[in-house]
């Protein structure tokens, strides 16, 4: 039967519980330590920020510009939402199962531009750019593409996607 004493808790003195059962103690030990870990990711879950700021419409045509200029078989998506690389782990994964994608170039097809919200993939200049299939896969990943932009030979040129706001 445990001691009662006038600094216990409930009357249990826990000096005396937890050096008779060191497992307990050590059980206790590891909560604890669960108990932080699982504070600090959550502060830390709670104040992370985007990298960037939602670009403006001129911002993103001059990174698609600077990333398409010469580049007959790429094409550069505008992906609301996408404000950091490491939030595209998506986006690689649809846009990887699609057919054309010239793994050859860029990042295995595919280039975030998290800065400029912007998707840049590489086709197979043998396959056909299949847009809705893009648009789709871009969506099944968590984004909303609105548009894209495409080298013409001369210049870039802003097209928009079916359904798009």
């Amino acid at each position: 039967m445990p001691e009662y004493h006038a600094s216990s808790l409930h009357g249990i003195r826990w000096q005396s519980y937890l050096s008779d059962s060191p497992k307990q103690y050590t059980n206790m030990k590891f909560l604890y330590t669960l108990i932080a870990l699982t504070l600090c990711s959550a502060t830390l879950t709670l104040n992370a920020r985007p990298q960037h700021p939602v670009a403006s419409e001129e911002n993103r045509l001059t990174g698609a510009q600077e990333h398409l200029k010469g580049q007959a078989y790429q094409i550069a998506v505008y992906a609301r939402g996408l404000v950091c690389s490491s939030c595209g782990i998506g986006l690689r994964i649809h846009l990887g199962k699609l057919d054309g994608i010239d793994k050859t170039k860029l990042d295995k097809g595919i280039l975030l531009d998290s800065k400029n919200q912007l998707v840049i993939i590489a086709y197979d200049p043998k396959t056909p750019i299949d847009i809705a299939a893009t648009q789709t896969a871009i969506h099944k990943a968590g984004y909303e593409p609105t548009h894209y932009y495409k080298w013409n030979g001369d210049k870039v040129i802003i097209h928009k996607l079916e359904g798009s706001e």
